[in-house]
């Protein structure tokens, strides 16, 4: 497999995990949303299962958002990892050059 392109399936998989995450934070927060309106009403009449609701949906706004951080960080890595290597083949060619001129 070229390093290349693996880095760009990572980027990729960086990109994929921050769109779930926010997705993720969007339906929590739909759904507190639709708690606290007249629209949702209907969903949550039962008293049994608002506490529920409420721990779940600061559970998965916390899972989203750390869906969220997680593939930024992996994006930003990736990402100075080909500027490094960018930089590093740039040296190794002007090394040689410089070899070459002397």
């Amino acid at each position: 497999m070229n390093e290349q392109n693996f880095f760009i399936q990572l980027q990729i998989f960086g990109i994929i995990i921050s769109l779930f995450g926010i997705t993720i934070v969007a339906f929590a927060l739909r759904s507190k949303y639709l708690r606290g309106s007249i629209q949702g009403i209907h969903m949550f009449a039962l008293t049994d299962s608002v506490p529920l609701s409420k721990r779940s949906e600061h559970i998965l706004q916390n899972i989203g958002l750390l869906m969220i951080l997680d593939g930024m960080i992996l994006i930003a890595v990736e990402a100075v990892q080909q500027y490094q290597q960018l930089v590093w083949s740039n040296r190794s060619r002007l090394v040689v050059l410089k070899s070459k001129l002397d």
